[in-house]
């Protein structure tokens, strides 16, 4: 509930190299009722419209996305008014169908929560709604557990969900220790599973201890993270069957070639005393021998020479 802090947060996602600040648009009265335990708390997150126009416009004049996440008529208010980027359909509301037809009647980029919901549930909001003809709509996966322990994080299910539910963005909510050994590691391997939205808590300090610190990373390791995740993507590249140009060049330079085993002048006969497989001096060569075995001579070859196909007859 504090402009100057969430302003600095999205100097930090800018500079860390972020695509998006999401943050949890809070109104107590959207989330609980007086009595619950963290009521008043969730009253305490609140800030004024003004505030949150000024942290939008901020997260605009940085080309960061500036995405919410929603809880209630309140919040929905508020994101229709300022325009914002994305909108996030927590778990909390899962089954809230009246917000959730309001939520989608915003038109913006739609990231829905599937953490602590049962599959046939997800499905069948799928079904209903028909999220997947929302703009950019992409299913987000994982859960808080202040940490979530890594061996509760069941990447697995991952491709599960893309594949049965017919969905092209699933995304990961990264809640590892912020302070643990997993930091980066339980997202990269989800780069493997073919995720490309990661959604990863930032603070600007873990010994002030803000709300949700402990699976937070504060703004170096966070800007750390961001640079790996981009890395790890490049690494997965494309499908394609086809050698890239420098898988091409390493083929030219460590596959064994046809060479010389002796000088040798036009029309000399290709024989296994003439030629062998070996690295050759001048990087050339045809890669097998039943090309050139047999062959004569066209051109004159110096011993530990290649001897390509277009100097055979």
């Amino acid at each position: 509930g504090n402009k100057d802090v969430s302003k600095l947060l999205v100097r930090s996602a800018a500079a860390a190299g972020a695509d998006a600040i999401k943050f949890q648009l809070v109104y107590a009265d959207d989330l609980a009722e007086k009595g619950y335990e963290y009521y008043d708390l969730f009253k305490s997150l609140e800030m004024p419209d003004e505030d949150w126009l000024e942290v939008r416009d901020l997260a605009r004049k940085l080309n960061v996305d500036f995405v919410l996440d929603l809880f209630g008529p309140e919040s929905i208010r508020l994101a229709k008014t300022i325009k914002a980027d994305g909108v996030k359909i927590h778990s909390t509301c899962f089954f809230d169908e009246a917000f959730i037809k309001s939520v989608l009647d915003l038109g913006t980029a739609v990231y829905l929560s599937a953490g602590g919901i049962r599959f046939d549930e997800v499905e069948m909001a799928l079904k209903k709604f028909e999220f997947r003809k929302s703009k950019n709509f992409v299913l987000m996966y994982g859960f808080q557990s202040e940490p979530t322990p890594v061996e509760s994080n069941n990447l697995a299910r991952i491709p599960a969900l893309r594949e049965k539910l017919g969905v092209k963005d699933v995304g990961f909510m990264d809640h590892s220790d912020g302070d643990g050994p997993h930091t980066t590691s339980l997202s990269a391997v989800a780069v493997g599973l073919g995720v490309r939205v990661f959604e990863k808590h930032i603070t600007l300090d873990r010994g002030l201890q803000m709300e949700d610190y402990v699976s937070a990373l504060g703004v170096r390791d966070f800007a750390a993270y961001v640079r790996s995740i981009r890395e790890l993507c490049t690494a997965m590249g494309t499908a394609s069957l086809e050698l890239t140009e420098a898988e091409e060049k390493y083929r030219g330079r460590a596959i064994k070639r046809v060479v010389a085993k002796k000088d040798m002048q036009p029309g000399a006969v290709l024989d296994m005393d003439a030629i062998k497989l070996s690295r050759a001096s001048n990087m050339a060569g045809a890669f097998k021998l039943e090309e050139i075995l047999g062959r004569k001579l066209s051109a004159p070859v110096k011993k530990g020479e290649g001897i390509e196909k277009e100097m055979v007859a």
